[in-house]
């Protein structure tokens, strides 16, 4: 007599092992499970403990089916019982590249769908097929993200960071007291000599700067406005300009085909974004050069502005040159100038040897920047590539106004 297994049985129940056809039929209810777990064991993967459990039940309640008694096979395993770490756990964890937030979890739908949430949230994620494990870099604002949606799923969290998440929400719930930022025009919680430079850049917070507040967030280290006030403010603003203002990102592609360069232009003198650094392309910089000075001709003075490179003598880059003498753009970089000119294949010296200082970048063109001249560039909050798409070579995280 051939001893059957407890997986021989489900491989017959579910059509996976030969036999007569139309003698088994599964109950819809039962279908995807039996049929999911009859080809995991199938392909040599043991069953679960309560996979296991599960299967016993299910088989017998289809023993008429069967032309065997399934009461002695139900005891007999083909594989072993497969072990499964059923822990859930939220620790720190010290790697090489730096600290990491560990959760670590077996599949279950509802933990899946809050993993999800917090993947979204966080600011970058890996995951560890064997060990079952999500990682999160270390910081306060993942942090706050994976224990604010596990706490209450019965983890295993490790006691450091909980005292450092009450700590953090303590801080969220009482935002007017912790978190720098604007309160009814007042600024809260920096240092008397973060305030007196930005009352001093910008003037005391108000109606009519409270937007250029909010453009400049990120570099002030501001994490928090009054929203109404900030609407106040950010309706008084050209479209661009509000657009530029929201940005979820440092990098923004403007399209020429619907802002042409004078209302960009407008939109960098609305915020205040002056000293400009503006990137030319290496192919046919003329024509970013003759667009962008002559909008800004009537704005500043030629003294105001330099380029700091120049063509070859062929044919378009003598026409080049020309453009620069004659309009007199061949000027010293020095504290005081309001626009730079470069192109994006070389840093020039001039420029790392100044203590010159841009506000913003506009790239003309989205191009694949020299090594030097796009860290230079990306130290920058604000950096707006004047283009309809953003260039592959640019792996970046962009937004599109």
């Amino acid at each position: 007599m051939i001893e059957r297994t407890v997986e021989d049985c489900l491989e017959l129940l579910v059509g996976l092992q030969d036999s007569t056809p139309d003698k088994f039929k599964l109950k819809n209810e039962d279908y995807t499970i039996l049929t999911s777990i009859a080809r995991q064991v199938y392909k040599g993967v043991g069953l679960t403990d309560r996979q296991y459990e599960l299967i016993k039940t299910k088989l017998i309640s289809y023993q008429e089916m069967f032309d065997f008694e399934l009461t002695s096979s139900l005891d007999v395993l083909r594989i072993p019982i497969r072990k499964l770490n059923r822990e859930k756990t939220i620790q720190l964890v010290s790697f090489e590249t730096g600290t990491v937030i560990a959760v670590r979890f077996i599949f279950n739908k509802r933990l899946i769908s809050q993993i999800e949430k917090v993947k979204h949230e966080a600011t970058e994620h890996s995951y560890s097929s064997i060990d079952k494990v999500h990682y999160f870099p270390f910081n306060e604002h993942n942090m706050f993200c994976v224990i604010k949606n596990f706490k209450n799923s019965n983890f295993d969290i490790e006691p450091d960071l909980l005292t450092y998440f009450n700590k953090v929400e303590a801080m969220h719930n009482n935002k007017e007291d912790h978190i720098p930022g604007i309160y009814s025009f007042k600024l809260k919680n920096l240092s008397d000599s973060a305030i007196k430079f930005m009352v001093s850049s910008i003037g005391e917070p108000s109606k009519e700067n409270l937007a250029i507040y909010n453009d400049r967030k990120n570099q002030l280290g501001l994490h928090y406005f009054e929203q109404e006030e900030l609407e106040q403010s950010l309706n008084a603003l050209t479209i661009l300009s509000k657009k530029i203002v929201t940005r979820t990102t440092h990098n923004v592609i403007v399209s020429p085909l619907v802002y042409p360069i004078e209302r960009v232009l407008e939109s960098l003198l609305e915020l205040n974004r002056f000293p400009l650094l503006v990137i030319l392309p290496t192919t046919a910089p003329l024509d970013g050069l003759l667009s962008v000075h002559k909008g800004l001709t009537n704005i500043f003075f030629k003294e105001d502005m330099s380029v700091l490179f120049r063509t070859d003598n062929n044919n378009n880059g003598k026409e080049f040159n020309e453009y620069i003498k004659d309009n007199q753009l061949n000027n010293p970089l020095d504290n005081s100038t309001k626009v730079v000119y470069i192109n994006n294949s070389k840093f020039p010296k001039p420029l790392l040897k100044s203590t010159w200082k841009p506000s913003a970048v506009l790239t003309i063109g989205s191009q694949r920047m020299n090594s030097k001249v796009d860290s230079y560039a990306s130290c920058l909050d604000l950096i707006i590539h004047y283009d309809t798409d953003l260039s592959p070579f640019n792996r970046i995280k962009t937004d599109t106004l």
